[in-house]
């Protein structure tokens, strides 16, 4: 679910190690009625949280109380969200199937293999792991008996559909960044200007000459009957060592662009929202050019399939948030106090 993170082994970049002194039992971090969690469901986000901060800031990361209260209070919040859909679940009958168990104990154990040492390390365990996981796939399920077909609070399906073709355009993008242009001090000599702008152009030009050369390897490919995609394709194995040409996909690359999202240049969308299927074009930007190619996303409908379950988040995740908000407020639920401090961000040791 959107919300509800897996743990994987991205999170474990940064080795690293916990005191654990004392006589308490710190090994549950939250529990409501027969529920509990495993500490290590708290130490697995607050080392994912620390790590990005330690990358950028080292050591002095944590020395600020408000960076330790904030990731506190964070992990606290996720576990507190795992804790309320594993009830919520159980509540509404909700389970996994033995193949879905099956497939989340691969992922954990592919994540072991490489980092099992360091959640051992820090006294996370492979069931820790795997309670979170599962808390993730469960949250999908309840968000699917709520607001999925036949739920609860069910959402036409044309609903869906009317906003997937009004919003949304079906395309093949290949995506070129321009180089940025250095700025050169005032004290530089003029040498030393031309030289930087020198090395500017000849990058520009580089790139420049890369988007002209695959511009004329889509017109001509596609004129000799190929697809876009299989452009993109060729782009991908022309761009990727031999060693590891192997492992290039070559299912579909086109994708769904949402017509609101900001984050896409203005000039895509403009021109995509007219332009003719399958045609090639060339749109620049302040900083990219794109070769855009507009394909039909509406009459085969395996596309609007394809996109339905995000539709349905995009339009349900923030009323299903405020209710499991609502839900977790009425549990009765205790945090282990040992456990909060056995673990505090700022006895972490990073690096």
């Amino acid at each position: 679910m959107k919300g509800l993170k897996k743990m994987t082994a991205v999170a474990l970049a940064a080795a690293m190690a916990t005191s654990m002194t004392g006589c308490a039992d710190a090994s549950w971090i939250v529990k409501s009625g027969d529920t509990k969690l495993p500490v290590g469901v708290y130490v697995a986000d607050l080392m994912e949280s620390c790590m990005y901060g330690y990358m950028y800031m080292g050591n002095s990361y944590l020395k600020s109380e408000e960076t330790v209260s904030k990731v506190t209070e964070s992990a606290k919040d996720y576990v507190l969200d795992i804790l309320g859909y594993l009830k919520r679940a159980e509540e509404m009958g909700l389970s996994l199937t033995d193949e879905e168990k099956e497939e989340i104990a691969a992922d954990v154990e592919s994540a072991w293999e490489s980092s099992g040492s360091i959640y051992e390390a820090n006294r996370v365990s492979k069931e820790s792991i795997m309670t979170i996981n599962e808390a993730s796939a469960l949250a999908d399920k309840v968000f699917m008996a709520i607001y999925g077909e036949g739920g609860e609070k069910e959402v036409p399906e044309e609903e869906l559909h009317n906003i997937y073709t009004e919003n949304y355009l079906k395309a093949g993008l290949m995506i070129f960044t321009k180089p940025a242009e250095a700025s050169v001090s005032e004290s530089a000599t003029e040498e030393e200007k031309a030289q930087v702008k020198a090395t500017y152009e000849a990058s520009y030009n580089e790139v420049k000459s890369d988007v002209d050369y695959w511009m004329e390897q889509a017109e001509s490919m596609m004129k000799a009957g190929n697809t876009f995609n299989d452009v993109m394709i060729a782009y991908d194995f022309e761009n990727t060592p031999i060693t590891d040409n192997k492992d290039i996909d070559t299912g579909s690359r086109y994708t769904y662009i949402d017509k609101r999202d900001e984050g896409v240049p203005a000039e895509v969308i403009e021109y995509l929202e007219d332009a003719e299927y399958n045609a090639v074009e060339l749109v620049e930007t302040e900083q990219y050019w794109v070769i855009c190619c507009r394909q039909d996303g509406v009459s085969d409908p395996a596309d609007f399939e394809s996109l339905k379950t995000s539709l349905l988040y995009d339009l349900k995740y923030e009323e299903m948030q405020a209710d499991m908000d609502a839900y977790i407020e009425a549990l009765d639920v205790q945090f282990n106090e040992s456990a909060l401090k056995r673990f505090a961000p700022s006895k972490l040791i990073l690096g």
